[in-house]
Parts: C-alpha cells; sequence; structure tokens
C-alpha cells in the first residue's frame, strides 16, 4: 500500500511541475486555452506566473 501512494503522489508531483512550467514560461496560452479560466477577472500575466511558481514548489515537494 505504501508504494501505490508513493506512485501515485509521484504522478501527482509530475503533473504539478507541468502545470507550473507551463505557467511559468508561457501564462497567456493556459489563459486562452483552458476553459473557464476566462471566466476570471482579465488576464495578468503577473498572476499567472506567480500561480505557476506555487505550482512548481508543490511539484518540487510533492517529487522528492
Amino acid at each position: 500500500m505504501r508504494a501505490y501512494t508513493r506512485a501515485v503522489l509521484l504522478i501527482f508531483g509530475v503533473l504539478e511541475l507541468l502545470l507550473g512550467l507551463w505557467l511559468t514560461i508561457v501564462p497567456r496560452t493556459f489563459y486562452d486555452h483552458v476553459p473557464t479560466v476566462n471566466w476570471t477577472p482579465p488576464y495578468s500575466g503577473h498572476l499567472f506566473r506567480d500561480f505557476g511558481g506555487a505550482s512548481l514548489g508543490l511539484g518540487v515537494r510533492k517529487t522528492t
């Protein structure tokens, strides 16, 4: 059971890293291509880069 839990957390960590990289490198494409994101206030690159940085931090924590 412990190995299964670690595997699932590793998968979630990798997905979080990918999301963080996407948001940090090209945040405008995330805003344009993910449904319901454009329901938020107008596009703010700073906001999406901050969220990307937080996602990178969480992804690194989950994979270690």
